[in-house]
């Protein structure tokens, strides 16, 4: 009986296997185009042409809910918004972001303006939800710092497509040896296979959606090199007044939910205090209605003249 598509079972197995390594390979290397930094415009590699901002900065460091609280914690450095020990913070004056240029802290003050009084926790979760971080996310996914979730979904069917080709074409095989009653118990394994390969190409290949290329890791630790924002590399832990810091902290996103990003730039930031000369502990707060000088919660007796003083 000759042999169909005139090869033997043994030597379709064999060149399977062959097939097999080279969609692996062929996924492996889309993987590593879309980890090098790969983007839209084809500028995957080279020099950064500008600095990075705050927000960018903050973005690559801790998703977008750092974006969120960087932004907070500019506006309280700038004496724009003040923290109150409840977990809250209020604007100061009725400025609803006027004179604000930033998008993101603009939003944040809007935010704040408009319902009086906000939790910081809530403050955070809903500006990194907002259009204003969302172009963060985005202008970094242009300049091939941020892997973007459409391409890398985009990429993750061009890597697994040839495994699909491949496993077709070997279903088409075992159906016709099942029809010729040949034996099909290795190239019955290797399907096996093929659909595992195909399922993990599959989730690895997705799995760098909204995470920094090697491109984004480099630029992250010129920034920190370069003395960024601390709150923008660290989160609240960042505050350089330990009175507001003790508000702030608490009512930060748990570490699972500060963003998309699986890596944190902790242990990184020079100029510790940079950015937030207006906050000092000597000011956290002169009202009788934030800072009491009965509290013993408010951690250090000269924070707020004669009492606690923990940042409102």
């Amino acid at each position: 009986m000759q042999d169909p598509w005139g090869m033997s079972g043994p030597d379709f197995v064999r060149l399977y296997l062959v097939g097999l390594a080279v969609v692996v390979l062929f996924a492996l290397a889309v993987r590593l185009f879309v980890r090098l930094g790969g983007n839209r415009s084809g500028q995957g590699a080279g020099a950064i042409s500008q600095p990075l901002t705050s927000n960018e900065v903050a973005y690559l460091a801790g998703g977008s809910a750092r974006v969120a609280e960087a932004a907070v914690a500019r506006l309280i450095g700038a004496g724009l918004l003040h923290p109150s020990r409840g977990g809250n913070v209020s604007a100061v004056g009725d400025a609803g972001g006027a004179g604000v240029t930033d998008a993101v802290d603009r939003t944040v003050l809007t935010d704040v303006t408009r319902f009086g009084r906000r939790s910081i926790r809530v403050l955070v979760d809903r500006t990194r939800r907002s259009d204003a971080v969302r172009e963060v996310g985005v202008g970094l996914a242009d300049k091939g710092l941020l892997v973007e979730g459409s391409s890398a979904r985009g990429r993750a069917w061009i890597g697994v497509l040839p495994i699909v080709v491949l496993f077709a074409a070997g279903v088409v095989r075992w159906a016709n040896g099942l029809s010729e009653d040949r034996p099909v118990g290795w190239l019955s394994l290797l399907l096996v296979l093929t659909i595992a390969v195909a399922w993990l190409a599959w989730s690895r290949l997705r799995k760098p959606a909204g995470r920094l290329t090697r491109r984004g890791d480099e630029a992250l630790r010129e920034a920190a090199g370069r003395g960024a924002d601390p709150v923008a590399l660290r989160g609240f832990d960042a505050f350089p007044d330990p009175a507001v810091r003790a508000v702030l902290v608490p009512m930060a996103p748990p570490r699972g939910r500060r963003g998309p990003l699986g890596r944190r730039a902790a242990g990184v930031g020079a100029g510790y205090g940079a950015g937030y000369g207006v906050y000092t502990a000597s000011s956290c707060g002169s009202s009788t209605s934030s800072c009491s000088s009965s509290s013993s919660s408010c951690g250090g007796g000269s924070s707020c003249g004669g009492g606690g003083g923990c940042g409102g």
